[in-house]
């Protein structure tokens, strides 16, 4: 699991809690022992920079064995979209630099990325159901605060399904 620097300068929690690989903080309990290094696990790629969304998605996706990479901002979500080439982006409409609507500008303009699947992670669904979005390879809206189990079905279903 890797996670961009810019992610590490996140708020801590209150009971003051690290995940030990990627400087965000775990939910109560957990361990964050699973290495999916050594195997092929379908990667997502998730940008956002709030660190207790970014917790809650890590705990999900490490759990699930999926290879997550995080990035904390738009224009470093896409650099790491074109080099990492994930099976499904998690995006957050709301992030600093480049927001999720130039992300998604951006990866369609890529003929490498264009295909990409997304699922927009949002606090409201009518964000999500703009126009400017409509011609994105967007499978999905999640509206936080979400379920785990949501996420992850979604996921799943993306990955399983080849986008």
């Amino acid at each position: 699991m890797r996670v961009d620097d810019s992610l590490r300068r996140g708020s801590p929690r209150r009971d003051g809690r690290e995940s030990a690989r990627s400087g965000t903080t775990a939910p109560r309990g957990y361990r964050g022992t699973r290495d999916v290094s050594s195997v092929s696990a379908p990667r997502i790629l998730v940008i956002e920079d709030d660190p207790s969304v970014i917790s809650v998605v890590e705990f999900v996706l490490d759990m699930a064995g999926f290879d997550a990479v995080f990035a904390g901002d738009g224009g470093t979500g896409v650099a790491s979209a074109r080099q990492t080439r994930p099976a499904v982006i998690l995006l957050d409409l709301g992030i600093p630099v480049l927001d999720g609507y130039g992300v998604c500008a951006a990866l369609a303009e890529d003929p490498a990325t264009a295909a990409i699947p997304i699922v927009l992670m949002t606090g409201t669904a009518e964000s999500a159901s703009s126009e400017r979005l409509a011609k994105f390879p967007i499978r999905d809206v999640i509206v936080k605060p979400f379920s785990p189990k949501d996420l992850l079905a979604r996921v799943q279903i993306l990955v399983g399904s080849g986008g």
